[in-house]
């Protein structure tokens, strides 16, 4: 009787453990079944990683992944990267380089374009310095745009400084609209550019301006026609800018000594020199640094 109790007992623990057995078995795994060749681990997995177009042609120290939370919808991390730099005037350089380093053209043409139509000036003033040295008439036209749309603005300036760079002759007919700017930074350098491009017109009919404000009674108008006959061509102005060394204005003098600085001529050491014991100290220090860069420019 005893022995059939214990052999009883056997048998309902051994049911109780083949059901307690297939349930524990018909339970999902928590991390999904195993990768083959790979040890199991119940760690969690680890998040995906955007994939960066092109990888394989971006510049080592580029190539760090981000995670999908880091980033913007639909932007690569070498894009977030550099247009962060570009936002900074001091990081401006490194994005640039980083630009530079990338020899896919369709990528940069597009981001820079997206540069272009975002609101950041300085992000954009970094754009158009990489396009400048990118040449073609698909970035002549594209700085094209970006002139028209900002020809009441600071920057604009930038944009037909940039077509003057790229030489583009495409870009005269754009210049010559830009040349009816408002602003006057606009006006002048779209001169400037049509001048590099061919077209002296516009800039000879400034620097006539100029020769006329320079006679003006006023120091600071003065002084203003010798920046812009400077910025434009100091050149065609020798005349001006030689009696502008005699100006009872002291800054109209410094700008003067500046302007024949950039010529860069020795033959106009005999002008600078007289200056060199101006009764103005700073006009004085700037004769002898123009003298200087003279003297060197043999070198």
């Amino acid at each position: 009787m005893k022995a059939w109790r214990i052999h009883f007992g056997w048998a309902i623990v051994t049911v109780l453990a083949a059901v307690l057995s297939a349930r524990m078995a018909s339970r999902p795994d928590p991390v999904g079944p195993l990768t083959p060749g790979k040890p199991h681990s119940r760690e969690e997995p680890t998040p995906a990683i955007l994939p960066v177009p092109k990888a394989e042609i971006l510049p080592a120290d580029v190539q760090t992944p981000l995670l999908p939370s880091a980033l913007p919808a639909g932007e690569s991390p070498i894009e977030a990267k550099i247009r962060t730099l570009m936002k900074d005037p001091r990081s401006a350089d490194e994005a640039v380089r980083l630009l530079k380093g990338i020899p896919d053209r369709e990528f940069k043409m597009r981001f820079l374009a997206e540069v272009l139509k975002g609101p950041d000036e300085q992000s954009a003033y970094t754009a158009l310095s990489v396009l400048r040295e990118m040449k073609g008439r698909d970035v002549a036209e594209l700085v094209e745009s970006y002139l028209a749309s900002h020809l009441s603005e600071e920057s604009g300036y930038v944009a037909a400084y940039s077509l003057g760079e790229l030489g583009d002759p495409g870009s005269i007919g754009p210049l010559s609209e830009a040349f009816r700017s408002e602003n006057e930074q606009v006006r002048l350098y779209s001169a400037s550019a049509l001048m590099k491009l061919g077209f002296r017109a516009p800039a000879e009919g400034i620097l006539a301006d100029m020769a006329r404000q320079f006679q003006s009674a006023d120091g600071a108008l003065r002084k203003k026609a010798i920046e812009t006959i400077c910025n434009l061509d100091p050149g065609s102005s020798v005349a001006v800018l030689a009696q502008a060394l005699k100006d009872s204005n002291g800054d109209v003098r410094i700008q003067a000594l500046y302007a024949f600085s950039i010529l860069g001529r020795q033959e106009y050491l005999p002008l600078v020199q007289s200056l060199l014991k101006d009764p103005n100290p700073e006009v004085a220090r700037q004769a002898a640094d123009t003298v200087e860069s003279l003297n060197g420019s043999t070198k």
